[in-house]
């Protein structure tokens, strides 16, 4: 799936590109969508889908600052609301070795690639995949940086790659 304004989406954009500032308080908010985090969310899935692995997450970005931290949530959104499916991180200065750190440039974009938990997990049909950008989270160690990180859309740009297989009826 890659990212677009807002959505996931099986195809990929021309180009764009969104932004967030950490904020250090980890919100998911609706209302600070763009602001404090990113959102992008799929339309109704017209078939179930099971997921099942390790997603590799993707992104190409820039941040300004000389450190900061990039947390992905991934849910499985129904009328009764979302569920955590898969979550994962990744410090900017490991983006090459988790041996040994090198700080990202400011203004420099770094295609940032890991892994996500593993999982095992059935998205319905008529739900929605919702994927959601910070750089704050509970889970893990908070950053000190109050970076603004600026996420590149494009055909050779972000991208979640969910392990997937198709579930017949």
């Amino acid at each position: 799936l890659h990212l677009a304004a807002g959505k996931l989406a099986a195809d990929a954009p021309s180009s764009g590109s969104a932004s967030y500032h950490d904020d250090g308080t980890g919100s998911e908010d609706e209302k600070l969508d763009g602001i404090d985090h990113l959102t992008f969310t799929s339309d109704a899935l017209a078939a179930p889908i099971h997921l099942a692995g390790a997603a590799l997450m993707r992104l190409k970005a820039s941040t300004d600052m000389s450190g900061t931290q990039l947390d992905v949530k991934l849910y499985d959104e129904s009328s009764a609301g979302r569920k955590l499916v898969t979550r994962g991180f990744l410090d900017a200065a490991h983006r090459e070795s988790l041996d040994h750190a090198k700080q990202p440039v400011p203004g420099t974009v770094y295609d940032y690639v890991w892994e996500l938990h593993p999982n095992d997990y059935r998205v319905e049909a008529g739900h929605k995949l919702v994927l959601v950008v910070k750089s704050t989270d509970d889970y893990v160690v908070r950053s000190p940086f109050r970076a603004t990180n600026t996420i590149l859309f494009g055909a050779d740009a972000s991208a979640s790659t969910e392990p997937t297989t198709a579930l017949g009826r």
